[in-house]
């Protein structure tokens, strides 16, 4: 071949001369798109009810202790403390519940506090307005019992807690 000539002309390459197969009638398989590039989504197992509890329990415990010796609190002061802040998860918690969310747990967070955790594929933001106003509205409405208990049976904790 002209070395002027051999960028002018084409040649197929050997494979597609000796395979000239039609390709019209052939079924091409095309991989499903949400499965074929990515790897399967990660299963998660649901927690038992047991596991929630004593993950909450050893949580509680953790938090107790370590605000001891952090702040050097009375321990009634600590359990005065750790029961306000429960009942407040609990709020969050049955609200939550209600809502059909699922993998629920409540878990102390030591010298900080506790979080409800759980988790829902869908909830409108009147669910989620819900699930948040929950947890102060058990200590709101224990509060205000406390209110109106005759004065001979207020404790001195109750008054230091506040």
């Amino acid at each position: 071949m002209d070395d002027n000539n051999r960028f002018n002309t084409y040649e197929e390459p050997k494979f597609f001369q000796e395979k000239n197969e039609d390709f019209s009638n052939k079924t091409i398989n095309i991989p499903d798109p949400d499965t074929a590039y990515f790897p399967a989504k990660p299963v998660f197992i649901e927690n038992s009810k047991e596991k929630s509890i004593q993950s909450t329990l050893i949580s509680a415990i953790g938090f107790i202790v370590l605000f001891h010796f952090v702040f050097d609190w009375a321990f009634i002061d600590i359990l005065i403390l750790s029961i306000v802040i429960f009942i407040h998860e609990l709020g969050h918690f049955f609200a939550m519940k209600s809502f059909n969310y699922s993998n629920l747990g409540i878990f102390f967070v030591p010298l900080l506090g506790a979080l409800t955790s759980g988790t829902k594929k869908k909830s409108s933001q009147k669910q989620e307005a819900i699930v948040l106003l929950a947890g102060p509205i058990p200590g709101i409405i224990i509060g205000i019992a406390l209110l109106f208990l005759p004065p001979s049976t207020h404790h001195n904790y109750f008054i230091h807690s506040a």
